[in-house]
Parts: C-alpha cells; structure tokens; sequence
C-alpha cells in the first residue's frame, strides 16, 4: 500500500521557476466583477481567477496585451491595466 511517504513526485525544473516570484496581469474591470485575460479562446478569452490568468513577465508585455484585446474587441469597451501578482 502507498502512502504520502512512498509517492514522490518530481517537479521539472522549469515548473518551479515559473511557480515562483511575481508576474503581470492583464486586468479588465468591465461588469460586475473584474476579470483577466487567460490563455484560451474566447472573445478575448478570459478568466474571473488569478490562478488561470495568462501570467506575464513583465508589466509592458501586460499592457501591449491590454492594448491589443482593446484593439480587437472595440465593441468590448474593455477599461484594462495591469495588476501585480505573486505567484506562490
């Protein structure tokens, strides 16, 4: 039988350096509550939690993303800035 102490789990090492340190948000406050642009399809595609938002290196890659979803969904209105998020 398996228990906690038997199963270990390897995390590549690629995966530890992007679960930690902080990163950018792209964050629209259109609606009743603000939500953030997240890595899938959608009209832009998006997401009400930080922990599936699209997480950038910097806060200019934040903000050209912000300009480009307002640029390609006028109809959108969208109102975007960037939000700091630590990732832990």
């Amino acid at each position: 039988m398996k228990n906690e102490n038997t199963i270990k789990h390897q995390t590549p090492p690629d995966a530890k350096r992007k679960l930690a340190g902080r990163c950018f948000l792209a964050m629209f406050e259109n609606g009743n509550e603000p939500f953030y642009l997240a890595n899938w399809e959608g009209d832009p595609g998006r997401t009400l939690l930080k922990v599936n938002a699209k997480q950038f290196k910097t806060q200019a890659l934040a903000e050209k993303a912000i300009k480009k979803a307002v640029k390609n969904y006028p109809s959108r209105n969208l109102i975007g800035k960037v939000v700091e998020y630590n990732v832990r």
